[in-house]
This record gives C-alpha cells, sequence and structure tokens, in this order.
C-alpha cells in the first residue's frame, strides 16, 4: 500500500486478493440466542452513546470527546483506489442444528427465542428444522480501477454474494431435514450413476483388467450411494416424526433427555445402529409405562393438586405416544447406521474446545482447560461447571453445582461420553470412601497416607448404589477426594438454606 502526500485521505492498492479456503459453518439454536443477547445488551451499550438531551443515540465513533457531533459526510470518509480486486471462488458447507443438538432449550432460552422469533420460534428451535451440509458456492469477484470509499467496496462485494446466495436458496431449502434432505438423495444417486458408468469406461482404454476393476468399483458405489443415499432421507424423515410426536407429551424431562441422548451417541455402523435403536425403543416403551405413576407424583410435587391433574394427563399421553416414539427412533437410529456405514463420511474433530459464556453474558480470556470443563458441563446439562480433573488417560471426573460425573474422554477423536453421572444430594461424606491399591477400602482420614500406586474412590448413594472413580496418581487421589468432599457439604449447606427459607415463607 501507498499513500500519495498531495492526497493523504486516498489509499492506493496495486493488486488486492482474497482466498479462503472451503469449510463447515454450523450453528446452534443455543449459540444464536446467547449471541442476540450478547449483540443486544453488551455491544449495544458499548457501541452506542445517547446524546445529550437523551432524545437519541449514535455511534461512539461519531462522537468526539467534547460530547460534540463528529462530521459524518461523504467528503469526510476516507477513499482507497485498487488496481485489481480479486476474491476467489468459495465453497461453504452450511448446517443448521436446533434444540436436539444441544439437549434441548430450557425455559429460560426458549423464552429468550419466544421473546425475539414470537410464533416463528417453533420452527428453529425444533430439530425439524435443521440443515446438514448444504453446499454453496460463491463465484468470485474480480473489480479493476476500483475507486470508492471502504463502505462503498463493502456494500459492493455484500451486494455480490447476497444475489448469489439468493440464486442457491433452494439447497438450504432441500437440505432440510423436515423433507428428509431431497437434494442429498439425488446428489448421491447421482454419484452412484455416474461411477457406474464412468469407471468402466475409464478402464476400458486401459487395460482388461483395469476394464473389471472399473466395473467392480462403479458397482459398488452405486449400491453404496442409492443405500446410503435411501437410509439418509428415511433417519431424517423418521427422527423428525419422532420429534414432532415427542411434542405431544408435554414432557420436558423426557424430550431433553432424548435430545441429549441423540445428540451425543451417532450410530457409527449397523451394529451400532441395531443396538441403539433397540436401546431407543426400550426407552420409550419404559418412560410410557412409568410415566402413569411417576408424572402424577412429580406433578403433585411440585404443583400440589394441580399438578396432580397435569400428571395424569402427561401420563396417559405418555403411554399412548412415548412407545410410538420409541418405534420412530429405533428405524431411524438403524438407518443411521446403514448410512454411515455406506456413506462412511469423515466426522469433522473439534480442535479445541468452544469458548463458553455465563449467564452473566461477559466474555472472558480463553482458558483451554475451564472453557473444557464448561464444555462438558455445557453438553452433559448437569449443572453449572466447579471444576474438572483427568484421572487416568481415558478417564475424567467433572464436577458441577449439582452433579458429580465420570466421563470417558478421546481427546484427539473430540469425543467423550459419561460413564456415569450422580447428584450431590444423593450423597453424603461420611460414606465417601478410598480404596487403595491392594489395600482394603477405607475412611477420609487415611486418604492421606503414602502410597505410589493410586486407588479408587467409592461414592456411595443414598439408594445404596456404588459409584468408582478409579484414579492413576495419589496426588490426584487426593485432590479428587477433597474436592468432591467440599462439594457434598457446600450441596448440603445450600439445600440447608434453601429449607430454611422455605420454611420462613
Amino acid at each position: 500500500m501507498s499513500r500519495d502526500l498531495h492526497h493523504t485521505d486516498i489509499d492506493f492498492y496495486n493488486f488486492v486478493k482474497v482466498q479462503i479456503a472451503e469449510f463447515d459453518l454450523q450453528l446452534e439454536i443455543v449459540w444464536l440466542i446467547k449471541a442476540l443477547s450478547f449483540v443486544e445488551n453488551e455491544m449495544w451499550q458499548g457501541l452506542w452513546v445517547s446524546s445529550t438531551d437523551g432524545s437519541y443515540d449514535v455511534p461512539r465513533h461519531h462522537w468526539r470527546r467534547d460530547n460534540t457531533l463528529a462530521a459524518t459526510s461523504g467528503t469526510m470518509a476516507r477513499r482507497a483506489y485498487m488496481r485489481l480486486l480479486h476474491i476467489t471462488p468459495l465453497r461453504i458447507y452450511f448446517s443448521y442444528l436446533g434444540a436436539e443438538s444441544a439437549g434441548g432449550l430450557d425455559a429460560t432460552r426458549r423464552a429468550a427465542l419466544e421473546r425475539r422469533l414470537g410464533r416463528l420460534s417453533r420452527l428453529p428451535a425444533s430439530s425439524a428444522a435443521n440443515v446438514e451440509c448444504a453446499g454453496v458456492k460463491l463465484n468470485m469477484l474480480r473489480m479493476k480501477n476500483v475507486f470508492a470509499s471502504r463502505s462503498d467496496v463493502v456494500n459492493r462485494i455484500t451486494a455480490h454474494y447476497k444475489a448469489q446466495l439468493m440464486e442457491q436458496i433452494y439447497t438450504f431449502v432441500f437440505s432440510a431435514d423436515i423433507l428428509g434432505q431431497p437434494l442429498s438423495l439425488v446428489t448421491n444417486l447421482g454419484t452412484g450413476v455416474h461411477d457406474f458408468f464412468h469407471e468402466p469406461a475409464k478402464g476400458f482404454f486401459a487395460s482388461p483388467e483395469a476394464f473389471v476393476t472399473g466395473v467392480r468399483k462403479g458397482t459398488s458405489s452405486l449400491v453404496k450411494h442409492s443405500v446410503g443415499g435411501v437410509a439418509n432421507t428415511l433417519q431424517k424423515t423418521t427422527g423428525g416424526v419422532g420429534t414432532g410426536l415427542s411434542l405431544m407429551t408435554f414432557d420436558d424431562r423426557y424430550q431433553q433427555e432424548r435430545h441429549r441422548d441423540r445428540a451425543h451417541e451417532r450410530a457409527k455402523d449397523v451394529g451400532d445402529g441395531l443396538l441403539l435403536g433397540a436401546r431407543d425403543f426400550a426407552a420409550g416403551l419404559f418412560h410410557g409405562i412409568t410415566g402413569l405413576v411417576v408424572e402424577p407424583v412429580r406433578g403433585a410435587m411440585d404443583d400440589g393438586v394441580s399438578g396432580l391433574g397435569k400428571g395424569v394427563v402427561r401420563g396417559v399421553l405418555g403411554v399412548a405416544v412415548k412407545p410410538v416414539v420409541g418405534v420412530f427412533d429405533a428405524v431411524s437410529r438403524t438407518s443411521e447406521g446403514v448410512r454411515n456405514a455406506t456413506l462412511q463420511r469423515p466426522d469433522s474433530i473439534r480442535m479445541r474446545p468452544p469458548r463458553i459464556i455465563d449467564a452473566d453474558e461477559v466474555v472472558r480470556p480463553y482458558d483451554i482447560h475451564i472453557d473444557e470443563g464448561r464444555y462438558f458441563a455445557f453438553r452433559l446439562g448437569i449443572g453449572e461447571y466447579q471444576w474438572h480433573c483427568d484421572v487416568s488417560e481415558r478417564r475424567c471426573v467433572v464436577c458441577t453445582t449439582t452433579h458429580v460425573a465420570l466421563l470417558g474422554i478421546h481427546r484427539s477423536a473430540g469425543e467423550f461420553a459419561d460413564v456415569w453421572r450422580v447428584p450431590l444430594h444423593r450423597l453424603s461424606g461420611d460414606r465417601l470412601l478410598v480404596e487403595r491399591t491392594g489395600r482394603r477400602p477405607s475412611s477420609s482420614s487415611s486418604s492421606t497416607t503414602t502410597s505410589t500406586g493410586g486407588g479408587t474412590i467409592l461414592l456411595i448413594s443414598s439408594e445404596e448404589r456404588m459409584y468408582r472413580i478409579p484414579v492413576e496418581d495419589d496426588a490426584v487421589l487426593a485432590f479428587v477426594f477433597e474436592q468432591i468432599s467440599l462439594a457434598i457439604a457446600a450441596d448440603n449447606q445450600r439445600r440447608v438454606q434453601l429449607r430454611r427459607a422455605a420454611n420462613r415463607v
């Protein structure tokens, strides 16, 4: 870049080239709600200031230190001259994930979404509105001898890409789960048919052996893409129907648990699909039958007589609807396994945990350890994060304000799953034991004895169920034991304070 001394308000660029590699853009409904809230609250207050009489707001960069409005005419705007501006073609794979991607929406987030979108909030929040891998190709932009202000250049670029996005709006519509992703089905069938004819033809002009290999490859591609495409459409359709039916149960706990299970466990092959499908069917049947008793009791405990009536209605609806949801989930899981086994799509691996913004909506400096723990707690839906610690190469303990959980983690693959989780109110400090390697279980008083082999922390719940935390290092053993003891004590104290406050009321 160079600047003429006689024209200090003009920037000269000989050649400007922008090149962006293709990438995946995934949006989640919970992230969108947090982003909208942040923009409305923090950014508006930070970027805009009120006029002296408070009658209107102006951008902060238009406000001088002496509280007078700065000149904003076009003559004062800096201009730029570019001999050549070149933006290479851009390929984006867009995915939108509704509430199912984040374990469902709680009451606060659903209220925030309804406040911004009104009656339309049900559509983006449901998994029926999901869009998966909608490929958008944006052509290159090439402009010569550009002489304009920076805002004018940005407006030209925006108009160029906006027009192309409007021309490809069909890719978003036909990639939606609510339609079974017909665009993906057509693409897979087209790829299979193309390979079926192209591979043998390519080998025909090389050698007889290459022709035979081409026939084999083409036939295999046709079968895989046909079966995988149909299985993908069936999985999306049945999953959407199951999600729609689950809304008829009016059971928020059941919906969130179902969403969380479907979000965290994917069928990698046919065996996984059959196993998860059988489990989902059994879960629907179990929740439907037990809901006849559990829902009225839970409603009576929450809202008394009126809650009892609502619980009876939820129980009756659940026994009729939840098993049907289980059937659709079983078909969806099996189809998912068939699709992943045939198409063999490479999974995207998260390189680092995402930044989690707390309820106070303050953006803090990124800390990979803390944000990893917050990500675990957020995905599992087990309360506000307190601490987490690796107890072995593939095991991690996470403690929140309400739960203790043992996770199985595989960081290189970006995967984790909860081995078990237990609420803190079901634990007691005097039933927290340590089993040293080669020794009998001991109480907390002997947890500080020296040893080099680690041990196992035993958590015995009020239902007499035992939860084990195998630890390989003594220092980690002492730390985890002490922190869990403090968490149980803090939870007990908090519950006592709540009971006292309720009694005063």
